[in-house]
């Protein structure tokens, strides 16, 4: 067989929705408020960390912290380069171009998964994990159009640059919608201002 062999695109695709409906969509991560006041350390660790002379660590976990921790991971994995130009080669190593995961969608399916408030007809409030995610979002890809790396694909820099335009104006279209708290309106105009100041920057040209 050939040593290089792409995977199914069905089979990509399917493992791609995987991941954004465990890991980053609106429902991936919902905790009852019982089980979150029952999330802490024990009281053996406290005892143990006094004996020894340590920091007592604090009793109340940021779980909102330890699900950014997993999600960050896959998100960067997934923007990140080396996908990017695995992503951008496989067009031209099946015999139809059509049946090839491309790019594009990789970037689509992974904004609407994490920006989805922003797609409902009356945008929805933004709670604490989902404005975590999206801020994690836009800093990656605030990153890339301020501070391109050479080892990322030109076309994956002209998605990415589009993909922040996109966002711009649906944040500037939700940002003051009567559904959202003044946390989520903070959220999103701090995004947009970041977004802004990124898509202002001056296009670096790599090598020069």
């Amino acid at each position: 067989r050939d040593p290089l062999t792409p995977v199914p695109v069905d089979k990509q695709r399917e493992a791609l929705s995987l991941i954004t409906t465990q890991v980053f969509s609106a429902d991936s991560f919902r905790f009852s408020p019982g089980f979150l006041r029952r999330m802490s350390i024990s009281a053996f660790d406290i005892d143990d960390a006094i004996e020894l002379g340590r920091s007592v660590p604090s009793v109340d976990i940021a779980i909102d912290q330890q699900v950014l921790g997993m999600q960050r991971s896959v998100l960067a994995q997934l923007l990140g380069e080396t996908v990017a130009q695995r992503l951008v080669n496989n067009e031209a190593k099946v015999d139809d171009p059509s049946q090839a995961l491309r790019l594009s969608e990789l970037y689509t399916t992974l904004h609407g998964a994490v920006w989805s408030e922003l797609a409902a007809k009356t945008p929805k409030d933004i709670p604490l994990m989902r404005r975590n995610l999206q801020r994690e979002y836009v800093v990656r890809v605030a990153s890339v159009l301020l501070r391109p790396s050479g080892a990322l694909p030109a076309d994956a820099r002209a998605l990415l640059r589009a993909d922040a335009t996109k966002l711009r104006g649906e944040i500037n279209k939700a940002k003051d919608g009567k559904n959202l708290s003044p946390e989520a309106k903070a959220h999103l105009y701090e995004a947009l201002a970041q977004i802004d100041e990124a898509l202002r920057a001056p296009l670096i040209r790599q090598g020069v």
